[in-house]
């Protein structure tokens, strides 16, 4: 039997394969920081766990985070770019 691979896994020596990998994760988790964190924000916000003031520095630092996560782990987050690419 195969091991079914992830499509961004790729088991490959190229040195561009690994950095296209890498710059999808990095734009990926951006496109899904951009989402969690505004989700985040509003709850926060809702809840008054934080002021309506910090909310956009809120938001800064969940794109931030998710990009990192994205660019150092990129099969997290590099699917995210491939699917907004299909259409």
């Amino acid at each position: 039997m195969t091991d079914k691979k992830h499509a961004f896994e790729v088991k490959s020596d190229s040195p561009f394969d690994r950095a296209v990998n890498r710059i999808a994760g990095f734009f990926g988790g951006g496109l899904a920081g951009i989402a969690i964190g505004i989700i985040g924000v509003v709850i926060a916000v809702k809840f008054g766990a934080i002021p309506l003031d910090l909310a956009f520095y809120a938001v800064l630092g969940s794109i931030i985070m998710f990009a990192v996560v994205g660019a150092i782990w990129p099969k997290r987050f590099a699917w995210v770019l491939d699917v907004l690419s299909f259409w």
